[in-house]
């Protein structure tokens, strides 16, 4: 999993199920990271993932609800392509 959260991504790696009890999200990551599956969480530039950017904004700028997405909005499909040849973009 990547994230452009460098804090949430040392938060996650570094707890112990037993110190997060301040954090339920945070609990219930380590809980899951502790089956019998491989995950890795990483930290990526925002800049670097301009897919998960457009989604955070969109989802700022939306209600409430929590929405579910099948696909990809059609206007994030040239983002995704450039993120997945590794193309940059400039910071706004």
């Amino acid at each position: 999993m990547e994230t452009d959260s460098l804090e949430a991504v040392e938060l996650i790696n570094k707890a112990r199920i037993e110190d997060v009890w301040f954090s339920p999200i945070v609990k219930d990551i380590v809980g899951h990271l502790r089956r019998p599956w491989e995950v890795l969480i990483n930290h990526v530039n925002r800049l670097a993932n301009s897919g998960a950017d457009f989604l955070a904004k969109k989802g700022l700028k939306g209600s409430e609800d929590l929405e579910f997405i099948n696909s990809p909005p059609s206007e994030m499909r040239d983002l995704l392509r450039d993120d997945f040849v590794g193309v940059v973009m400039p910071h706004e």
